[in-house]
């Protein structure tokens, strides 16, 4: 898929995820996008996010939401890793995107909320909302998005305040 906006094609962001590792190989993740160039799915896709970010999303030249399959697709069993494992994927998208120059490090979106169906099967496999993900070039996006400029503090007090602990 190329972007007629002039970004480069979105396969390679689905295959760099596509790679990612995943508890049994089960890749339990789907990623919905939609790009400005269908105005009708991309305010379909922009309606997903919270308020306070469509103000800015709105500017992307492509959204996508990453949905999670909660149970393993050979068993049927819960997939307790599932989240974690589309977290990676979308950071091998996020990177890939990164080296194409296509602002990912403006970083993912909250989603308005989980959604649950059942699949096909009729087994209640839940597929929740994870993350919504924008991206376009960085111009684009930043200039409406001016809180990402300020400094952040890391978090500094707590049982998760350094990253790494001994035993």
């Amino acid at each position: 898929v190329t972007i007629k906006s002039g970004l480069p094609s979105l396969e390679s962001l689905f295959e760099a995820a596509r790679w990612a590792p995943s508890s049994y190989n089960d890749q339990p993740w789907n990623f919905v996008y939609a790009t400005k160039e269908n105005p009708a799915e991309f305010r379909l896709m922009l309606d997903c996010l919270v308020e306070g970010n469509q103000r800015w999303a709105k500017n992307a030249a492509v959204l996508a939401i990453s949905v999670a399959r909660l149970n393993f697709a050979h068993s049927g069993k819960p997939n307790r890793h599932a989240l974690h494992d589309v977290g990676l994927a979308a950071e091998n998208l996020a990177l890939q995107a990164a080296a194409l120059g296509l602002g990912a490090p403006l970083g993912p979106l909250a989603a308005a909320g989980g959604t649950q169906r059942r699949d096909e099967g009729g087994a209640d496999n839940v597929a929740g909302t994870h993350r919504a993900i924008h991206y376009g070039p960085r111009r684009a996006v930043a200039t409406s998005h001016e809180r990402r400029r300020t400094v952040r503090i890391r978090r500094t007090a707590g049982p998760l305040s350094r990253p790494a602990s001994r035993g």
